[in-house]
């Protein structure tokens, strides 16, 4: 079966699983950023710091279960835990080449997303677009 004439071959990218640079470049920090990795037997967590005793701990991010953070406690970044969306592939530092790559594979369209916290820092900013 042939692909019908002006069919557009390409890829498509999510943020967190292929971003990278996740403090960098004014991003703001949000939950994503603070989400270990897992596995089939171990649910991923999001870690958190209480700001008023220095406490630290994660909440579970099983199926259906609600993610509960202590009263006062902000997602925070934990010495020892491994955050996957903090390297994930690097397009964010390596992105010319990427795209090199997809135009010699033939790639005619190319779909990204990019972390909100990149156009919104504080989660409130009036700023709009890029």
């Amino acid at each position: 079966m042939a692909f019908p004439d002006g069919f557009l071959w390409g890829g498509a990218t999510a943020a967190n699983q292929y971003e990278g640079g996740w403090d960098e470049g004014g991003k703001g920090p949000n939950t994503s950023d603070a989400l270990t990795n897992g596995s089939h037997t171990v649910p991923r967590r999001v870690t958190w710091r209480n700001p008023a005793t220095g406490e630290t701990g994660s909440t579970g991010m099983g199926f259906g279960a609600p993610m509960e953070v202590p009263e006062g406690a902000e997602v925070a970044i934990i010495d020892g835990e491994y955050y996957p969306s903090h390297t994930a592939t690097d397009f964010y530092h390596h992105y010319q080449e990427d795209i090199a790559l997809m135009g010699e594979m033939g790639f005619k369209c190319f779909r990204l997303s990019m972390n909100w916290a990149r156009i919104f820092p504080n989660g409130d900013d009036a700023r709009r677009g890029l």
